[in-house]
Parts: C-alpha cells; structure tokens; sequence
C-alpha cells in the first residue's frame, strides 16, 4: 500500500519541483536583464568614458527604464502563467522556457544595439521606426544597423548575455535552497521592489 501511495505521490512531487526550479529561473533572469537593459540605457542616456563613471550612471540609467522594466516583467509574468498551466506537461513547461529566453535574447539585442542606434539615427530603433520608416530602403538606416553589431560589439554583447542566463541560473539555485519563510520573504520582497520601480521609473 505504502509502495502504491509513494507512486502515486513521487510524480506530483517531480512535477511541482520542476515548476518550481523553472519559475525561479525565470524570475531571477528576468530581473537580471531588466538590469541589464538599465546598463545599455545608462550608455545612452549619460555616456561616460571610463568604469567608474559608468556605475555611478547606472542609478539614471534605470530611473530611465521604465518601458525596459514594463516589457520584461509583461514577459516575465506571462511566463509564469503559461508555466503553471502546463507544469503536468514537461514539453509544454520547455516551450514554455525557451520561449521566455528567446524573448530575452531579443529584448537585450534591441537593446544593446540601441547604444549605437541612437548615436547614429539619433533615437532609438523602435518597432514602429521597422515598420513605418522605410528602413528596408533606407541605406543609412541599413549601414548604421550594420555598424551598431560589428565584431566587437556583438562578442560584448554574447558576453554579457551569458553572464545574465548563468547567473540567473545560479541565483535561482540560491533561491531553492531557501526554505519557506526565506522564500516567501525574498519573494516578497521582489514584487514589492519590482512595484516600487515601476513606480519610480514611472515618473
């Protein structure tokens, strides 16, 4: 019997740890690259030549972010719902997953490349400037997309990518090791300050 009821239990068991290690991956890589998109627009917003003058504008670069901040947790929050809806389904959950890291992977190019952008065209590369702005016939539009993702800037950009996914991984393991209070605290915390950013980058 106690063999039966453990088979019973051990998938639901599996399934909900899995959620539960795919959401906090999610989180915390979807606050990691908000931070991110607050670094390339501090680039923009306050330019600076050398490290520390660029940390000291990282603070106006997020205060700056508002639609960054609004884009990623849209994305992050519409994850999560997914994946509760199909954490019975492990092929659905991955989708599900891949999915929110292609969005990211997207979100931190535009972004990125918008430090170069801005500088060129002289405002960001929307997708409103795609699509109602000729760009496709527009050879200075085309040369300056070019020019925005040479070489180097594409290395730094694959660079600072992967140090969003790994620790982002790294943080949410962190996370699991907490236990229920720490969990819910931290978890608290983090709407509350992802509330209260929205708010301040808001105005």
């Amino acid at each position: 019997m106690s063999v039966r009821r453990a088979s019973k239990v051990s998938p639901i068991s599996a399934r909900d740890v899995r959620f539960r290690r795919m959401s906090l991956q999610i989180i915390c890589t979807g606050l990691l690259s908000w931070l991110l998109l607050g670094v390339y627009r501090s680039i923009i917003v306050d330019p600076q030549t050398t490290l520390g003058g660029l940390v000291a504008s990282i603070p106006k670069g997020l205060a700056s972010s508002y639609y960054d901040l609004v884009v990623i947790a849209s994305m992050t929050v519409t994850a999560l719902i997914l994946l509760f809806l199909l954490k019975a389904s492990r092929l659905g959950s991955a989708v599900v997953f891949f999915l929110f890291y292609l969005a990211v992977l997207v979100s931190l190019s535009w972004g990125f490349a918008n430090i170069n952008l801005v500088k060129m065209l002289g405002e960001p590369f929307t997708f409103q400037w795609l699509v109602y702005g000729d760009f496709l016939q527009n050879a200075d539009a085309r040369n300056a997309m070019g020019d925005a993702l040479n070489f180097r800037e594409v290395a730094i950009l694959s660079v600072s990518i992967a140090l969003v996914l790994v620790l982002g991984s790294a943080a949410a393991r962190l996370w699991l090791r907490l236990g229920v209070i720490g969990h819910r605290v931290l978890l608290g915390a983090l709407v509350l300050g992802v509330a209260g950013a929205l708010v301040g980058t808001g105005y």
